[in-house]
């Protein structure tokens, strides 16, 4: 492991309910990311927390944890950008 990354892990985890960014998200009068941070965020709650096997076009593979089989387009319309 290098430098950074053992400062990185030294600083602690901040963990919150999917369910209340969800709700944050809900109240806004905008549908879209703020900016890049907001749009990281959501990114994350769409992501795999587990393997799940997945079929596109009759081709069987796995979605691995930490992965997504989102499009570009459907995360512009995610994020409501253009």
């Amino acid at each position: 492991m290098n430098n950074l990354t053992v400062e990185v892990l030294k600083k602690g985890y901040l963990l919150f309910p999917k369910a209340l960014f969800e709700e944050q998200m809900k109240m806004k009068k905008s549908k879209q990311a703020a900016g890049v941070f907001e749009a990281f965020v959501l990114v994350v709650t769409h992501t795999n927390y587990s393997t799940v096997s997945c079929c596109i076009s009759g081709h069987p593979f796995d979605c691995m944890r930490g992965e997504s089989m989102i499009s570009i387009r459907h995360w512009m319309k995610i994020f409501g950008w253009d």
